[in-house]
């Protein structure tokens, strides 16, 4: 969403999650997101990548890591081949 239509409400939205993020803890270094829950279709995909693009369209160096043993979908949203 982020990336495909930078001016829709939803895209601010996530800009002011990012905002919110760097108010949380301003020290400088690494920083790990967790975006969980123990219910599926919740839309836990769609927020850990499109957080992910917003940080990345400010320069940061994002890396997502797909733990969904059961349906694993980041892939699909990047466009990217699970076969390695």
């Amino acid at each position: 969403i982020v990336d495909k239509n930078p001016k829709a409400l939803i895209s601010e939205a996530f800009r002011a999650v990012r905002t919110n993020l760097g108010f949380i803890n301003a020290t400088p270094g690494s920083k790990i997101v967790s975006i969980t829950s123990t219910i599926s279709g919740e839309g836990k995909t769609f927020v850990a990548i499109n957080i992910a693009g917003v940080l990345a369209f400010t320069g940061k160096k994002v890396v997502i890591i797909d733990l969904d043993m059961r349906k694993p979908k980041i892939h699909k949203g990047h466009y990217v081949s699970r076969d390695l």
